[in-house]
């Protein structure tokens, strides 16, 4: 009996051990993951959150002024490398200076909404080797250091669509894939705007004020796969318009004023283009017959609400039915009558 006792004793103490132990080592958890966060006194009213990995996530959407803003980062930060920092819907800062974010680091960086105007030369200079991700949207941006892109050596995605930015900017980048300028008042794009960022992937200039685009515009950009071009007042398209190297890709021209698209103005096209709403009146044999007849690199092709003549030039479209099923929406002809319901005989007599 008393050896029973003994040992239902040491049972109980082992079990009071780890129980103390779980807590101890949850406690030390705990700690750790709220450990890199400065304390919040100290930056308020910008607020940190820890994030899973022990990442720190940084919002000043509060701040009520730059003078504020600078006084959080010149606070004791005890880690310096954040992932991220939003500001958001934001009216009291409309200038970002050098020095306001202090030493602070960011991969991805969010302005979305507010009024800030302008962003100066080395506001974001501590995160030349870290920013990987930058959006400025929705607010009245009119400045920005462009000449400065080429510093960031991690960038890869720019967004400043929606703001006040007029002109093309000058970009170098050896590393930015994605970039977007939509809803600015971007006008003529030069034909040495892109010739510097060789890593581009994608470009977004829709509704940017673009009337014309010049031929080699995209040529010499190894890897775009994607270009926005939709919601501007294009007329025309020469030849060499847009010219691509990818072996998938996506074009955008939808709701321009198109009228005519020269021979050769759109080659290296392997994926979807949208030419919808537009004032073609012809699919042009010249123009699409490439780009159909491409066997499995053929393009999907979507020209809905163009005042299609349906003549003759159209019969190159009509009386082939591999062609045909590349059409992937359903265009009329001026009167109304589907393209795709035209019955064949009807251009027996076209050359």
């Amino acid at each position: 009996m008393e050896q029973q006792r003994i040992v239902t004793w040491v049972a109980m103490l082992c079990c009071c051990c780890l129980g103390t132990l779980a807590k101890t080592e949850k406690r030390t958890e705990q700690q750790l993951r709220a450990l890199p966060c400065p304390n919040a006194a100290d930056i308020a009213p910008c607020v940190c959150t820890v994030l899973p990995d022990n990442g720190m996530e940084m919002d000043c959407s509060s701040v009520t002024s730059s003078n504020e803003l600078a006084l959080v980062f010149s606070a004791e930060i005890p880690f310096l490398d954040f992932e991220s920092l939003t500001i958001q819907n934001n009216d009291a800062i409309t200038s970002l200076r050098a020095g306001d974010l202090g030493d602070a680091t960011f991969r991805i960086i969010t302005i979305m909404g507010g009024s800030l105007e302008t962003v100066v030369m080395n506001a974001f200079m501590s995160s030349y080797h870290t920013l990987t991700d930058l959006t400025i949207t929705g607010t009245k941006l009119n400045f920005f250091p462009f000449g400065e892109i080429e510093s960031f050596t991690q960038l890869k995605y720019l967004n400043l669509e929606n703001n006040d930015i007029t002109g093309f900017p000058t970009l170098a980048s050896a590393t930015l894939r994605e970039l977007l300028l939509g809803f600015n008042s971007i006008g003529e794009i030069s034909l040495t705007s892109l010739t510097n960022l060789p890593s581009l992937v994608a470009i977004g200039l829709h509704s940017a004020e673009i009337s014309q685009i010049l031929p080699g515009t995209f040529a010499g950009l190894p890897m775009l796969q994607e270009i926005h071009l939709e919601m501007n007042s294009i007329t025309q398209l020469p030849a060499g318009a847009i010219e691509l190297q990818t072996l998938s890709n996506i074009v955008h021209l939808n709701v321009n004023l198109l009228e005519y698209i020269a021979e050769g103005a759109l080659t290296g096209l392997h994926g979807e283009v949208f030419v919808q709403n537009n004032q073609l009146h012809e699919l042009a044999e010249g123009v699409f017959k490439p780009l159909v007849d491409q066997g499995e690199n053929s393009i999907s092709l979507f020209a809905e609400h163009n005042p299609l003549a349906c003549g003759c030039d159209i019969a190159w479209l009509v009386n082939n039915s591999k062609f045909l099923s590349h059409l992937m929406d359903d265009p009329t002809c001026s009167d109304g009558e589907k393209v795709k319901d035209l019955d064949p005989s009807i251009f027996i007599l076209c050359p």
